[in-house]
């Protein structure tokens, strides 16, 4: 976000002044513009590193294959979305529960995905 507002403070405060002058130096113009280039390059690259990280922490946030969960109280956790795979280890009471609400990720690699929990009862709608 620095890299961004500095690149509208630049743009803002040197470059467009270049077009306001009746004198206007083309190089003077050229080199505001470069830096301005260059600002907004350094701003991608570091927003794409930040992307990338945040990625990076949502998949290691959802990834519960291998994971051993027997004692771990699941009450009131929201487990959608979670992968696993069949060496994940679930609390004894959770194992019918997390294969009736997975599905296969799709991966080839026996990834299984937490869907929406099925609920034991239904709401009537009216139309």
């Amino acid at each position: 976000m620095a890299e961004a507002r500095r690149s509208k403070q630049l743009l803002d405060n040197e470059l467009l002044l270049h077009f306001r002058w009746t004198d206007m130096s083309w190089l003077g113009a050229l080199e505001v513009s470069q830096d301005l280039a260059d600002d907004l390059d350094l701003a991608y690259r570091e927003a794409l590193a930040l992307s990338t990280a945040v990625g990076a922490v949502e998949d290691a946030s959802t990834d519960f294959r291998g994971a051993d969960l027997q004692s771990v109280d699941l009450d009131g956790v929201d487990l959608e979305g979670i992968r696993w795979d069949t060496t994940t280890s679930w609390p004894p009471e959770w194992k019918e529960r997390i294969w009736r609400a997975s599905l296969a990720a799709g991966t080839g690699h026996g990834e299984l995905i937490v869907g929406a929990e099925p609920r034991d009862s239904t709401v009537p709608v009216d139309i």
